[in-house]
């Protein structure tokens, strides 16, 4: 083995120049005093972080002590007090921003009766006040009362008094007031209103604000008291005299008010007291009353008869109140009542055109009248006779002089007696013209017709209706006289529309002028081109949805529209329909046109025969008068053009 040689060591480096100084230290016991204070205070400073009610905490743990967790929560209550506080005033700010209009520092109240009296004088006080920590700026308070309350007196007085509105400017906090109202309600007796008040302002941020009240009103009684006075009972055909005696027991008076009385069924009109008023179905008859001082009474009267064939209790209906400004009545006071009516001695029934109620007949159409009597008394009558009345009505007024009828197509079954020259022209039935009728042995009876055709109403009319009206007598019932008359309730006859439709074709104007083209008379497999006209024409009532239509055949074409002089004119190209409509057709407006070519192009089978231009031409309208609908329709137009003397006597088709 080879002995390894042993190197010599480096030598070791001088250490490096040393940076410290030298420091001479010396002892002192004060000295010494000082830091073992300074040690026992840092000891208790300890003590107070780590101990925690005289113990040591256990480090080991990291559990931190009581009081942090104490200061932990309470750190955590304040933070989520801090977010729900701001959510909220986000949220606020967010509603604001979205809303046009916010709940008012003002409030409104409204005081007075809830339940009030008809006709008495209430009194209502509405007190408003800023209730806000803020000034509201621009406020405006206005009241809405119901349009049948008559104010009376209003204080303060209102800055407009249409809109009864108050312009209170700005408004600080605390600030209040009141208004008082008073007036005089008009209204239906049962029913409810109210009377509303709305405040508006706006806040310092210029946003506007809103308060409303609403005060609600129920009509529950009247100052007002109504009465009938008449006989419990009577006989149809005697005369009776109806009265309603109207009271104010109010402590104000009352200003123009009117009774209204609906007649009972089968009362006839004979007298009245003074302004009557009769609604145009003659079945409600309204008085003036006027001034109704307080504590005093008006009367109103109606005297008639009750129509043959009337019997048992019959309603009695009555009202006060008084007039819109559009026409329609406010009543204050329902009255009802009743009376007996007992059968008479003669029975009558009047029937016309199948009805013994009031009814419609087109200008021209017959009346067809029947005519039943029968004799109800135990007693024999004599002497009977039969009174029929006509009476023609022209725009309201009896057409003295001028009559709807045309007597000379009289057709009367009974053979009376006529007169014609009087405002009502009357048929006289006795014992001469009908033998029956000298004795009627009880529960006699017998039925005959009549037929009189109506005339067309005088130039310029624009309304009319014939009234028919029977009345029966008897000298004698039993033994004893008799100078009682019966009548029947009146029947009414009102003329619908005279509305006519006329259709034309035609090839050459009347003075001769070609407005058709192509071979005249027409030819097979060549094409014609002809004008068709059509005319509405009325002189009674405004007629409303008109329209006229009709189908083209197979062999003709629709050409163009001439002229349309209203409406509107169409072609409906799948149903080959033409059509002209209109919205209304006003009373002033007598005659409308419309005038449109069509395209005949025959065929080799219309050879020798006139070929059809136009089919069924209907005409559909409504009548607002009467309330019926108006129908109408021609036959189908051809080639054989009579009406135009160019073209007469040339509409067979020929061959080319």
């Amino acid at each position: 083995m080879t002995e390894r040689k042993r190197s010599k060591p480096a030598p070791v480096p001088k250490p490096p120049p040393r940076p410290w100084r030298r420091v001479a230290f010396s002892f002192s016991k004060e000295r010494e005093a000082s830091a073992a204070e300074r040690e026992r205070e840092v000891t208790k400073g300890l003590e107070a972080i780590y101990l925690t009610d005289g113990a040591k905490d256990d480090l080991k743990t990291l559990a931190p002590a009581k009081r942090n967790r104490a200061l932990r929560l309470f750190g955590w209550i304040v933070g989520f007090c801090a977010v729900a506080s701001g959510l909220a005033w986000a949220g606020l700010w967010y509603v604001g921003a979205g809303s046009s209009r916010e709940a008012s520092g003002i409030r409104i109240s409204i005081e007075g009766p809830a339940t009030i009296g008809l006709g008495r004088e209430e009194s209502f006080v509405i007190a408003w006040s800023n209730t806000s920590i803020q000034p509201e700026r621009d406020v405006e308070l206005r009241v809405s009362v119901p349009s049948e309350m008559l104010v009376s007196s209003v204080s303060p007085l209102p800055d407009d008094p249409q809109q009864i509105t108050w312009k209170l400017g700005l408004v600080s906090p605390g600030a209040k007031g009141e208004i008082r109202l008073k007036g005089v309600f008009l209204g239906t007796l049962g029913t409810q209103t109210a009377i509303q008040a709305v405040a508006t302002s706006r806040d310092d941020n210029d946003r506007a604000r809103e308060a409303l009240v609403t005060h609600a009103i129920a009509y529950g009684e009247t100052v007002l008291v109504g009465t009938f006075d008449r006989p419990a009972k009577v006989v149809a055909g005697d005369e009776v005299t109806i009265r309603y005696a109207v009271s104010n027991r109010g402590e104000q008076g009352l200003r123009g008010l009117r009774a209204r009385l609906s007649l009972p069924e089968g009362f006839t009109v004979a007298a009245t007291g003074t302004g009557l008023d009769t609604t145009a179905d003659g079945r409600v008859t309204e008085w003036p009353l006027g001034d109704l001082a307080a504590g005093t009474t008006n009367t109103v009267s109606v005297t008639g008869v009750f129509a043959a064939g009337s019997s048992g209790d019959v309603a009695l209906e009555a009202a006060v109140g008084v007039s819109r400004p559009d026409g329609s009545f406010l009543p204050l006071l329902a009255t009802n009542g009743s009376v007996t009516v007992l059968a008479g001695d003669l029975g009558l029934r009047l029937v016309a055109n199948g009805t013994d109620k009031d009814a419609t007949v087109t200008p021209g159409d017959p009346l067809r009248i029947t005519i039943q009597y029968k004799n109800l008394s135990p007693e024999p009558l004599s002497g009977v006779r039969l009174r029929l009345g006509f009476e023609s009505i022209v725009d309201g007024a009896s057409a003295t002089g001028t009559s709807l009828l045309d007597w000379s197509e009289l057709d009367d079954e009974g053979g009376g007696t006529t007169t014609t020259r009087t405002r009502v022209q009357t048929i006289v039935y006795d014992k001469d013209a009908m033998p029956a009728l000298a004795r009627l042995e009880p529960q006699e009876e017998g039925t005959f017709d009549l037929s009189i055709p109506t005339r067309a109403i005088p130039e310029n009319g624009k309304d009319a209706f014939v009234r028919l009206m029977l009345e029966g007598s008897m000298d004698r019932v039993g033994d004893d006289r008799s100078t009682r008359v019966i009548r029947t309730a009146p029947l009414a006859f009102r003329y619908r529309t005279d509305a006519a439709l006329d259709a034309e074709a035609r090839y050459f104007t009347e003075e001769g002028a070609p407005i058709g083209a192509g071979p005249l008379p027409p030819q097979a497999g060549k094409t014609t081109t002809y004008r068709v006209f059509w005319r509405v024409a009325k002189s009674l009532h405004p007629l409303e949805e008109l329209r006229v239509s009709a189908a083209l055949p197979a062999s003709v074409a629709f050409g163009a529209v001439t002229s349309v002089e209203a409406g509107a004119f169409s072609y409906d190209e799948a149903s080959r329909t033409v059509t002209w409509t209109l919205n209304r057709m006003p009373e002033g407006v007598n005659e409308l046109e419309v005038w449109f070519d069509v395209q005949l192009t025959p065929t080799e089978f219309d050879v020798g025969r006139f070929a059809q231009l136009l089919g069924e031409t209907r005409f559909i309208a409504k009548d607002p008068v009467v309330n019926e609908q108006v129908v109408r329709a021609l036959p189908p137009l051809s080639s054989d053009l009579q009406t135009d003397e160019g073209a007469r006597n040339k509409g067979v088709v020929r061959k080319p």
